[in-house]
């Protein structure tokens, strides 16, 4: 029983974080809180480099809903972003500097 409260624990927490990011006012923050928040739940660490990739398939499209914004408005933040070297994307999948995210935020 206490594995069931447990998961049902860590899924409440999982949803309050991107309750949080989708309450922020600018798309920018949603974008990067929502990243944030992905990045947590499905980073994997590579011994030769220091950064945090996303290993589930995840195009702009599907950031752009999961931010609640447009998909053109994620495409710009997305390149502020990538500019900023807080992440790598290609079509399907992104990598994200979750210590340069951690500034941003």
């Amino acid at each position: 029983m206490p594995d069931v409260v447990r998961a049902i624990s860590d899924m409440y927490q999982e949803a309050m974080i991107l309750v949080d990011a989708l309450q922020k006012p600018r798309a920018r923050e949603k974008l990067m809180y929502t990243l944030s928040f992905i990045a947590s739940r499905f980073m994997e660490t590579t011994s030769t480099e220091k950064r945090n990739n996303i290993t589930v398939p995840l195009t702009q499209q599907d950031l752009a809903d999961l931010s609640g914004m447009t998909r053109a408005t994620a495409t710009v933040e997305l390149k502020k972003l990538k500019d900023a070297g807080c992440i790598q994307y290609d079509k399907a999948s992104f990598s994200i500097d979750v210590q340069i995210l951690e500034e941003l935020l």
